[in-house]
């Protein structure tokens, strides 16, 4: 399938006002992650438990992973990335007040770019 784009079927997406109302829908999570050297302190088994919670926060907003991919063969910047898919901005934020609580981000430098589904005209 080929995805012509005109200038109706991209002004949506610069039109955030027009989707006040709107019932909650999937937001979509795309990350690029690298460790830092706080991880790298850490022995296997802390590494393990810090995952395991993790995990559980992310199940407990129900996060679902659509895809966890291994990127450090390719790029010498970022070692994973991976894409997440949520049920509303609300479970977002609950991950993320999870994520600040497990101090996460001591652990890992990341980028992430939050979206909802658009389906072209």
């Amino acid at each position: 399938m080929k995805l012509v784009l005109t200038y109706n079927s991209v002004m949506p997406l610069f039109r955030y006002s027009e989707r006040k109302g709107e019932m909650a829908q999937p937001v979509y999570k795309v990350f690029l992650l690298k460790p830092t050297e706080a991880w790298y302190q850490l022995s296997k088994a802390q590494q393990d438990a810090l995952l395991k919670k993790l995990n559980k926060a992310f199940e407990k907003a129900g996060g679902k992973r659509l895809a966890l991919c291994d990127s450090s063969w390719s790029s010498d910047q970022w070692t994973g990335f991976g894409v997440e898919m949520f049920p509303s901005i609300e479970a977002v934020q609950q991950y993320m007040k999870a994520l600040n609580d497990l101090n996460w981000l001591r652990y890992g430098e990341s980028i992430s770019v939050l979206g909802t589904e658009w389906v072209a005209p």
